[in-house]
């Protein structure tokens, strides 16, 4: 059986395997635009070589790793191998030592979203950076699971005590004087009492039933072992964009004429009724080069498509303002300079009506307020000129948005002189006017966390599990993403207060001067739950006014507001990272150059350090190096990734969760889930499933395992005392194959308890699925009182009919023995057939209390803690199963030829009060435990009553 499985796995490894590299041949493109010969052709993509220069044009996947030598304008999507989303713009010239960082670089897989560029091949095919990737993930293989583990080791174990059980009976039988039949018989007994038949169908259908309800909750899982290992979860190592992130870059803040508000605040101004603000709109829509098309979902059925921070702007300003497309059309665009690294900003120049123009600028703010000698002030360019105070407040501003990680965009204008720049004057780079702009605002804008992360972070803290963030994205980004959300009053907003002196601001106290000071929030965080309480400040002293941002605004949780961070407290000290104590500082932000040199060894123990963690700036190697180091501390990793740079991390995770929406192929075959919706929360309920499915399991085996007990007791005495057989193999196999195979299953069914996300995570090193405690309390505790009950109703029949448990005692081989005749205590001779149906109801009476027993301990394993009252008859599998028993019991012991059949003799009812009150007993002594548990954990009876 075990070769078996083994071999099974391979293949399925093996296939896997096969569709990486088949999924990262799909990513060739047919053909590319390659010179040769003088002029370009169209060629195969898998013909070009290292030498080969490639024509790139917007819309083209890069077909193999290239070197740029010529840029027009060009940005390329780097998210297959960076995770992040936002165009970067490439240049000729080598930025950074490590080439897949150096912007003078494009890779197999990249896609051009903007501009031209030509590029010499450097790597192609396999031997490109993806298909390098593709090859270790394929060759990556992965340990057993701890499902695989738990149930080998358990039937291991069964078979290994079987086998010895059974020769010593078999040894014992022989030396009593049995024959060789007979003993033959009881080993075959034992053999099907020992073995659980019903346990890898009920296994099977609790994983089914979990991968159904996982569906539900959109996540499609590949791999059912996988769901068990989800619960057994320590650590989930997540990205950030599009799982923990929208992936939809959003306008969250304004800020002109020394205010700022939210920008979906309800009471936001409309533009035409705010000079300023109508400015600001102007230069954000005009200084743009994302398009609205038709068709789509956005604002009056219209999307937006180009740069990720530039189509958030257009939608925002369509969406609030409206009139883009009006004031394009107004206002034509008769020069540009798109957005490049080095100079940080973008210009654009149009016609004003009357033959002027309009000089619009967007970009950081730094660069911007270089180009600025004055301010608008109420709408009057002229009315105020830049003075150190008011570059101060601007500064302060931004500062305050970057605090919240929001990129910060700048805007400007002028408009020209009608004399020295008429109208169709021809602007270029030399001569635009670049000089004594009027600065007219500020946008901020974030890839807001999904609105579900934050309480999934809290929750798997709550449970046990650590989040740890792994990004392409800057460590700036990563950490003000990572940051703990403050709810109730909400977190402090970095933006202006739009109230003026004398009237009441933000903080509920009335404002003194034009630029009043922030309420912040203060937080207190406990060992296991977060208590979050507002503070007040003692004044309106800053100059800058934060108001409380709405509800739902904040990051995700992962590091906490009132920890340092161990690369700020090393910085400080002037010492490495690694020399930073735990009690300094909890939380790790890392980059991956900064864990280049570290060993797995060495990052593990840095890891185990710090309960919070954010690496920010990794490859693909260093990811699966993290995954690595983390199960080298015993942890079960559950990993998630869309790009072909996370197929390592995903395919050496003890459970790879792959993105549907945004997850390429190589990604998704790597992976044993796909989260169909990219959602945080999804993985934190595949979780919870998990652990409800490992309960049941657990559930699920401890009663299957129970009815043991009472089948083996039997075949023991009887070798031993040579008593009659008190059960048959028959009424063994009906037991185990009929009566209990149903209700096993529906246990699968059962509703997680309570504490199932407020305990931590089960070791499986540690804590097998079938755990010492698990085979206590089935075979001893709960099986002893079964096996009792049955002795007691098999006895009672016999007392009922004038034998005493001691006269059975030798009585075996003559009670089946027709030439020998047996009195009771009463001095009446029984005959062997009066004997034969005695014996038969013993055994029927012993099957009875079995079932009923069974019965008792099916409803005390629908939960462990949990009051069996509080939970009610809502699991109608459950139900229907225990009804199906009894009906089955009444057949086999009333129907005539199924009770001829079977070598049964029907029972009159009070033989049924034994089992009955045996049943009742277990039932009250059960709930009296839990109860006890509730109100004592951790005490002498849960540690020697329960099973985890």
């Amino acid at each position: 059986m075990f070769i078996c499985r083994r071999l099974d796995v391979k293949r399925v490894q093996e296939k896997r395997s096969a569709d990486i590299i088949a999924a990262f041949q799909k990513m060739l493109r047919p053909s590319s635009r390659v010179l040769r010969g003088g002029r370009v052709r169209s060629m195969p993509s898998e013909a070009l070589v290292v030498g080969d220069v490639v024509h790139l044009a917007m819309g083209d996947c890069v077909p193999a790793d290239i070197r740029v030598v010529e840029n027009t304008g060009c940005k390329l999507d780097f998210s297959t191998l960076t995770g992040e989303s936002d165009p970067v713009a490439v240049t000729t010239v080598a930025t950074d030592n490590d080439p897949h960082r150096s912007l003078n670089m494009a890779f197999f897989s990249n896609t051009v979203v903007e501009g031209l560029a030509k590029g010499v091949v450097i790597r192609a095919a396999a031997d490109s950076t993806v298909g390098r990737i593709a090859e270790l993930t394929a060759k990556i293989e992965p340990g057993d699971t701890a499902l695989d583990k738990d149930i080998n080791s358990f039937l291991r174990g069964v078979a290994y005590v079987s086998l010895v059980a059974n020769i010593v009976i078999f040894v014992t039988a022989m030396a009593l004087g049995y024959t060789w039949l007979d003993s033959t018989i009881f080993v075959l007994g034992m053999l099907v009492a020992t073995i659980p038949e019903g346990l890898p169908l009920t296994v099977s259908v609790c994983m089914s039933l979990a991968a159904k309800r996982m569906a539900g909750r959109n996540c499609m899982v590949k791999d059912m072992e996988a769901v068990v290992t989800m619960g057994f979860t320590s650590v989930i190592c997540s990205d950030k964009t599009g799982t923990l992130t929208q992936n939809k870059m959003t306008v969250v803040r304004l800020w002109w004429e020394g205010r700022g508000m939210h920008a979906a605040a309800a009471d936001l101004p409309a533009a035409d009724s705010d000079p300023g603000l109508a400015a600001l709109v102007q230069v954000a829509a005009l200084c743009n080069r994302a398009q609205l098309t038709t068709g789509g979902p956005g604002p009056n059925g219209s999307k937006a498509v180009g740069d990720a921070s530039e189509v958030a702007i257009l939608k925002f300003t369509e969406a609030r303002f409206g009139g883009v497309y009006e004031t394009r059309q107004r206002y034509a665009k008769v020069y540009e300079e798109p957005f490049n690294s080095s100079k940080k900003y973008q210009l654009s120049v149009h016609e004003l009506p009357g033959g002027r123009h309009l000089v619009a600028v967007k970009g950081a703010p730094e660069r911007v307020l270089e180009m600025c000698d004055r301010v608008r002030v109420r709408g009057k360019e002229e009315a105020q000129t830049i003075t150190p105070e008011l570059a101060a407040e601007v500064h302060d501003a931004c500062e305050s948005m970057a605090e919240q990680g929001q990129r910060v965009l700048a805007f400007a204008r002028s408009t020209t002189d009608d004399k020295a720049f008429p109208k169709g004057f021809k602007f270029t780079a030399k001569n635009v006017p670049r000089k004594n702009l009027a600065f007219v605002g500020l946008m901020a804008l974030e890839d807001p966390p999904r609105e579900t992360v934050p309480d999934a972070v809290a929750k798997c803290r709550r449970a046990g599990i650590k989040v740890v963030m792994i990004t392409g994205d800057h460590p700036t980004t990563a950490k003000s993403i990572a940051k703990e959300v403050r709810r109730g009053a909400g977190r402090a907003a970095a933006v202006g207060c739009s109230n003026r002196g004398g009237a009441v601001c933000c903080t509920g106290r009335t404002c003194t001067s034009n630029f009043t000071a922030h309420l912040s929030d203060r937080t207190a965080r406990s060992s296991r739950q977060l208590a979050r309480t507002p503070g007040l400040s003692n004044g309106c002293e800053v100059s800058v006014c934060r108001p409380r941002a709405p509800p739902g605004a904040g990051q995700v949780g992962i590091f906490s507001p009132d920890q340092k961070i161990a690369s700020d407290v090393a910085r400080a000290k002037k010492v490495p990272v690694a020399e930073v104590r735990a009690e300094e500082a909890a939380c790790l932000l890392m980059t991956g150059p900064e864990i280049v040199d570290y060993t797995k060894e060495m990052l593990a123990a840095l890891l185990n350090r710090f309960p919070e963690i954010v690496f920010a700036r990794t490859s693909p190697t260093q990811k699966l190096l993290i995954v690595e180091s983390f199960q080298s501390l015993g942890h079960i990793v559950a990993v998630t990734g869309d790009g072909v740079n996370d197929s390592p991390a995903l395919k050496k995770a003890d459970v790879g969760v792959a993105m549907g929406i945004t997850g390429t192929d190589v990604s998704k075959d790597a992976a044993d889930m796909i989260l169909l919706d990219d959602n945080f929360s999804s993985i934190v309920a595949a979780v919870e499933q998990g652990r409800v499915v490992s309960d049941n399991l657990q559930k699920s085996i401890a009663y299957v395992l129970t009815s043991n007990a009472p089948e083996i007791v039997p075949f023991i005495l009887q070798v031993v005392l040579a008593i009659p057989l008190p059960l048959s193999i028959a009424l063994v196999l009906i037991i185990d194959a009929v009566t209990d195979l149903w209700p096993s299953i529906s246990l699968a069914y059962e509703q997680p308890e309570e504490n199932v996300m407020r305990r931590e995570p089960r070791d499986p090193y540690t804590h097998r699925l079938v755990s010492g405690r698990l085979l206590a309390a089935a075979y001893l505790q709960v099986g002893g009182v079964q096996a009792a009950a049955a002795l007691v109703s098999y006895y009672t029949v016999f007392i009922d009919s004038g034998f005493s448990p001691a006269s059975l005692i030798h009585a075996g081989p003559d009670w089946d023995d027709p030439s020998v005749i047996i009195k009771d205590a009463f001095g009446r001779e029984w005959t062997e057939e009066h004997r034969r149906v005695l014996h038969q109801m013993a055994q029927t009476a012993t099957f009875l209390a079995i079932v009923w027993t069974q019965i008792a301990d099916l409803l005390m394993c629908r939960c462990r803690r949990d009051s069996l009252l509080s939970r009610g008859f809502t699991n109608w599998q459950l139900n229907s199963a225990i009804a199906s028993q009894i009906a089955l019991m009444c057949i086999v012991i009333y129907v005539e030829d199924v009770g001829y059949f079977l070598r049964v003799q029907p029972l009159p009812l009070v033989y049924w009060v034994p089992a009955l009150v045996f049943s009742l007993l277990m039932l009250g002594t059960d709930e009296l435990r839990r109860r006890h548990i509730r109100r004592h954990p951790g005490g002498w009876v849960q540690k020697y009553t329960y099973y985890d």
